[in-house]
């Protein structure tokens, strides 16, 4: 079919007969597999949905933490704490010797 590979025409029906089409299916390739806009779009919609979750749960938990703070330190919490602690021990299991 090629003929004798020696021959200077080996080289030219390569480039014409394979290389067109090799070119063109790796072309096909990339535009395939290159990321469509929607998709860089919905990426980026999804990093700043994960980050604005991100702070939404720093400011919850500071919340929290100073809703806490605010019960440790109040005066009710100081005034039960030798009855929570008599509760701690009765709530202890025993040891045996």
């Amino acid at each position: 079919m090629w003929g004798n590979i020696e021959s200077p025409d080996y080289a030219v029906r390569i480039w014409r007969r394979l290389m067109p089409d090799l070119g063109d299916r790796l072309l096909r390739q990339s535009l395939h597999e290159k990321p469509t806009r929607e998709a860089v779009f919905e990426k980026e919609r999804l990093r700043r949905a994960a980050h604005a979750a991100l702070e939404r749960e720093r400011a919850l938990r500071a919340q929290a933490e100073s809703e806490r703070d605010a019960l440790l330190s109040s005066t009710s919490w100081r005034m039960t704490a030798p009855l929570r602690q008599l509760i701690d021990r009765i709530r202890r299991p025993r040891l045996i010797d």
